[in-house]
C-alpha cells in the first residue's frame, strides 16, 4: 500500500520579513511545497492545508481528519480526531511525539 507522505514542516521565514513570534501571534506558521509549481506556500493556520479538514461528525461533535494518513483498508473512512485543536493537527502531520495525538 503506498502512503502519500506530508511535505516538510517548516517555519515560514522570508529575508525582508520581520521575525515571527509564532506563540505571541497564537497561529501555527508551516511551509510546505504546493502541489503545482514547487513554490512554497506558506500557511498561517493548519487548517489553510488542503489535506486537513475540520468537520462535524454525524454526532455533531467537532472533529478533523487528516487527508495525509492511509486508510488501513481501502474504501475504510479516514480516523476522526476529536475537537478543533490546531496544536495537536500541526503535531500530528509534523510527527512531533508526545502531544497526546496519533502521529502520521
Amino acid at each position: 500500500m503506498s502512503r502519500q507522505v506530508p511535505p516538510p514542516v517548516a517555519a515560514a521565514t522570508d529575508d525582508n520579513a520581520p521575525a515571527i513570534d509564532v506563540a505571541a501571534a497564537g497561529e501555527d506558521v508551516i511551509e510546505v511545497e504546493s502541489e503545482d509549481d514547487n513554490t512554497p506556500t506558506v500557511l498561517i493556520k493548519i487548517w489553510d492545508c488542503h489535506m486537513i479538514k475540520k468537520i462535524f461528525n454525524l454526532k455533531g461533535k467537532a472533529v478533523w481528519i487528516c487527508g495525509w494518513c492511509p486508510s488501513r483498508y481501502p474504501g475504510d473512512p479516514p480516523k476522526e480526531h476529536a475537537g478543533h485543536n490546531a496544536t495537536k493537527a500541526l503535531c500530528h502531520v509534523a510527527r512531533i511525539p508526545n502531544m497526546d495525538v496519533q502521529l502520521c
